[in-house]
């Protein structure tokens, strides 16, 4: 089958998002070109992780009160963009899973700034969840992809020193197939923890923004 015939879906996902975030960020900064948009939204969380979704979010939790409404617009704009930087790094790890989550959750605060040029407050929240639920209808197919995703995050509580495990991996794994319906083999547990050791000393080193098919 050639590559037209099976497009990838994944990829595509993330340039409409992309699109659209960027045709955003000029209704507030109309004089921010494509390349000044990649460089100050996209690359800084694709090739170093920082600042991560998750802190950009919490930033902007924190301080949203205190905002103009450009100010937090750009704030939320800036979350949905980190996701689709950590996306394409999950994407080139073929980590497609993780992927679909943050195009999942960059599409949740696309719609929550989209919904503030012409929305309530409950229609705001309405469609943003529908945005999100979109692409994690997708995952939730597979239940292994779900609970892979879930012993991920263990493992980042793991290595953030959440969680202790005395007999490292192996303790790591046993606990989560005790955690778990669908997953049976602690080698494919550990195979995954040598993975991700692996992805966090790698950079995700490439010269697009969004690669080729």
């Amino acid at each position: 089958m050639t590559e037209e015939a099976n497009p990838d879906v994944l990829l595509q996902a993330m340039r409409d998002a992309n699109e659209t975030l960027y045709e955003l960020v000029q209704l507030e900064l109309p004089n921010f070109t494509e390349k000044d948009f990649y460089a100050a939204f996209i690359l800084p969380t694709r090739d170093s992780g920082t600042p991560s979704s998750l802190q950009l979010r919490d930033d902007f939790l924190a301080n949203q009160d205190t905002m103009s409404m450009t100010e937090g617009r750009l704030s939320v704009i800036r979350i949905g963009c980190a996701y689709i930087g950590e996306a394409i790094t999950y994407r080139l790890r073929d980590r497609r899973d993780q992927a679909w989550k943050c195009v999942a959750e960059s599409n949740y605060w696309l719609g929550i700034v989209l919904s503030t040029y012409y929305m309530t407050v409950p229609q705001q929240r309405l469609h943003a969840d529908v945005s999100r639920k979109g692409a994690l209808g997708k995952l939730a197919k597979d239940p292994k992809q779900a609970e892979k995703s879930f012993i991920k995050q263990c493992w980042d509580d793991w290595q953030d020193g959440k969680t202790h495990y005395k007999k490292g991996k192996a303790g790591f794994a046993r606990d989560m197939l005790a955690k778990v319906e669908h997953l049976e083999s602690q080698k494919t547990i550990e195979d995954w923890c040598r993975d991700w050791e692996r992805e966090k000393q790698i950079l995700a080193g490439t010269s697009s923004i969004l690669p080729a098919d």
